[in-house]
């Protein structure tokens, strides 16, 4: 009898407790304190729109969607052009130069890199993810996620980054323990760096 009743009670917890599975790793988008949330609430525009077709883009925008469902409990309403009201413009500097020229920043963006801006348009609060190219955009939608998972203010963004390296990845995790200086070790043979 007393097995049946521990074995009911931990299969009730079991169905009742969340446990984390580790599938979503770093983009688990955890749900933030409510005053962090309330932060947000002020300085978020509800909106998010994408310029341009690519499909990079598209993720970026649907990851953007997620990570503020998953962080503020609340959804951005998708537009398929920038809204007349506060909103997320997501787009390359050449698709906005083309689509919506006064939200494109000035100056010039690394390869793969990207701008994040806040910005008023006539009276109308912007907040613009710019890429020098697609990776560029889908690469500041993860630094904006990442300013919002952290509590970094959003409300007075002006930031430029670009990687320092056009490769940045490198799969040594088959030959650890074999790198020497100058060197690295990578499948059949070294390869110098």
């Amino acid at each position: 009898m007393v097995r049946r009743v521990v074995l009911l009670c931990a299969c009730l917890s079991a169905a009742v407790v969340h446990a984390e599975t580790g599938y979503d790793a770093w983009l688990r988008y955890a749900r933030m304190d409510a005053a962090s949330v309330r932060q947000y609430q002020e300085t978020m525009p509800p909106v998010v729109a994408a310029v341009g077709e690519s499909e990079m883009v598209a993720s970026a925008k649907q990851e953007l969607v997620r990570g503020i469902r998953g962080m503020l409990g609340s959804t951005l309403r998708v537009e398929a052009r920038v809204p007349a009201e506060p909103a997320v413009v997501l787009g390359t500097v050449a698709d906005l130069r083309r689509v919506a020229p006064r939200l494109a920043p000035n100056g010039t963006i690394g390869t793969e890199g990207y701008r994040l801006l806040t910005m008023s348009d006539n009276g109308v609060r912007r907040l613009i993810v710019a890429g020098a190219d697609e990776r560029g955009v889908l690469y500041g939608t993860f630094a904006l996620l990442r300013k919002i998972g952290l509590g970094q203010s959003v409300a007075h963004l002006d930031e430029t980054r670009a990687p320092a390296a056009s490769i940045r990845w490198l799969n040594n995790w088959d030959v650890l323990g074999r790198e020497t200086a100058g060197t690295v070790t990578a499948g059949p043979g070294p390869q110098t760096v």
